[in-house]
């Protein structure tokens, strides 16, 4: 699924048109991913994701 359906997806399940697309477990662990990421690219080293 592309941004702007992603992005529409939010706004239908905020007016309780749709259902989110993920879980708000699944968004936090994309986060920690993606925190991992920069720091793994600041450090050059790799990161371990909890």
């Amino acid at each position: 699924m592309g941004r702007s359906a992603s992005a529409a997806n939010f706004i239908h399940a905020i007016e309780g048109k749709a259902a989110p697309l993920n879980t708000p477990e699944q968004a936090l662990r994309l986060m920690q991913v993606i925190d991992a990421i920069y720091a793994s690219a600041k450090s050059g080293k790799p990161v371990t994701v909890a």
